[in-house]
């Protein structure tokens, strides 16, 4: 995942990390953090934790975000009203990128 700085936000409250904040794009998500909203990722925090919120990397280098669930089988779902959404099995250790422990809504 290339790290391209487009702007600073500056949060409250957050436990020590290190920090980036990324626009949501797509449905697979939007129980959460709806399409545009900004989500706060900590990525010195990669240890999986069930029901947790990650950003994953695939071979690609494309990311996604997803709630993690162990299994069996060890999954990566949405949380989204898009019922054709399926989970994510992965066939190898993914690479994750952070947790994510904040949503941003611009109201």
């Amino acid at each position: 995942v290339a790290d391209e700085a487009l702007d600073t936000l500056k949060v409250i409250d957050l436990p020590p990390g290190d920090w980036i904040a990324l626009k949501v794009q797509g449905d697979s998500m939007d129980r959460i953090s709806p399409p545009e909203s900004v989500i706060l990722v900590n990525r010195n925090d990669r240890r999986l934790v069930p029901n947790a919120l990650y950003v994953i990397a695939d071979e690609e280098g494309n990311a996604t975000y997803k709630r993690y669930r162990p299994g069996p089988p060890p999954r990566f779902e949405p949380v989204s009203t898009n019922p054709d959404l399926e989970p994510i099995y992965p066939q190898h250790e993914p690479t994750i990128i952070g947790r994510v422990r904040r949503t941003i809504l611009d109201t």
